[in-house]
């Protein structure tokens, strides 16, 4: 098959790229043609010459904020470069992964007029709530599902007025251009991701495809006396509760790995206890000795996570992982190692339990996480289901 992979960054971002470049891999791995587009960044691993130009909402000051409003709700320049890569590659599908805001949802449209099929990979709630996190003002708001979308500018759900009005239009314009019906199939890596595109109502087919993994050969790292963190420093990451939960447990030793917006406000927080460390991004073999190292994991997430790789890469690594009993979180976790979130004493408990408990107790865990790893994230697997997606839809287009 050819193949068009869509995505707005092209460089290691996140958990959306790490699935997004295995999937290229594994797809070329087998025989298929694939085609890349997004956007243009001196970071990107892959590019070519459809890329549109880059765009950096952050930093949109003045006369320029209506332009790039325009563009976040239909970009037209991106439409059309898609359309002369769609005319030139002559795709037989796409599969799109994270376009909005600086793609825009104007290439569904573009696909959907040439005629090709398409999936979509439900990375965030982008397409069923404005805020594609379902995140703000310290809590959870699912009041969004029904497609009552001016709730974001009446509760203001971005934080800024002016977000919250512009992602209220850009979620209006994708009802009334009908982007979801255009995507042929949709791929929820949770139960939980389905439960909620099921909550608001949609009839299109969603089928369930857990992220995949790479195989990995990793050392035997010798296990340090310190609980670990991974990931992105932002408020629905839920680091107050574990700051406060180091506060309350100063026998115990903190390191959080990773960057944020919320960085500078965490290390206000943390600044006058020395049983936590902040120790940056990690990435590669630094990542992973960081992992190995630890005695457990926490993700103290607030907010509905999907399918997040801060618990997958662990528990492939054979470590112990605690959660919130939040999102798609206790998909991945056993009772024995789920908190309530935002409970400190909960988080607390289960964090001296494990780092309390004798090795070969966490051992015994950890090669059963390392089992489901291999069963659930199977990169070999994850190919024959979405070919096997790839293949229906095709099939019901020509219909």
């Amino acid at each position: 098959m050819k193949i068009v992979l869509v995505n707005k960054y092209w460089y290691l971002r996140g958990g959306t790229e790490r699935v997004l470049f295995l999937t290229k891999k594994l797809l070329e791995d087998a025989g298929h043609e694939v085609e890349v587009f997004g956007m243009k960044d001196e970071k990107n691993i892959f590019e070519n010459e459809y890329f549109v130009e880059n765009v950096d909402y952050t930093k949109t000051m003045g006369f320029h904020k209506i332009t790039q409003a325009r563009n976040i709700i239909c970009n037209l320049e991106a439409k059309e470069k898609f359309k002369k890569l769609l005319k030139d590659f002559a795709p037989d599908l796409v599969h799109f992964h994270n376009i909005y805001h600086q793609l825009s949802y104007s290439l569904v449209e573009a696909a959907d007029e040439m005629n090709i099929p398409s999936v979509m990979t439900l990375h965030d709630y982008k397409m069923i709530s404005p805020n594609y996190t379902m995140y703000h003002h310290g809590h959870i708001d699912d009041s969004m599902l029904s497609k009552n979308y001016y709730r974001c500018l009446l509760h203001n759900s971005m934080e800024s007025l002016y977000k919250s009005f512009l992602f209220t239009l850009e979620a209006y314009w994708r009802v009334r251009h009908y982007i979801q019906q255009k995507i042929s199939a949709y791929i929820a890596p949770s139960e939980f991701m389905k439960e909620l595109c099921v909550r608001a109502d949609w009839k299109d087919l969603i089928e369930v495809i857990p992220n995949p993994i790479e195989a990995e050969a990793f050392e035997n790292y010798q296990e340090q006396d310190y609980v670990g963190y991974t990931g992105r420093l932002s408020k629905e990451k839920g680091l107050e509760y574990l700051i406060a939960a180091a506060r309350e447990t100063p026998e115990i030793h903190y390191k959080i790995a990773g960057t944020g917006p919320d960085e500078a406000r965490l290390k206000t927080l943390a600044k006058d206890l020395s049983n936590i460390e902040f120790v940056g991004w990690l990435d590669g073999e630094d990542l992973f000795h960081f992992i190995g190292e630890s005695r457990v994991l926490v993700v103290p997430s607030v907010w509905y996570e999907n399918y997040p790789y801060s618990i997958v890469r662990p528990q492939q690594m054979g470590k112990v992982v605690i959660g919130s009993d939040i999102g798609g979180i206790p998909e991945l976790l056993p009772e024995n190692c789920l908190f309530e979130a935002k409970n400190i004493s909960d988080m607390i408990a289960r964090i001296r339990f494990w780092y309390m408990a004798p090795a070969s107790e966490r051992m015994n865990l950890g090669a059963l996480f390392q089992k489901r790893v291999e069963r659930e994230n199977n990169s070999e697997i994850y190919l024959q289901k979405i070919l096997a997606l790839y293949e229906t839809v095709s099939l019901r287009r020509k219909k």
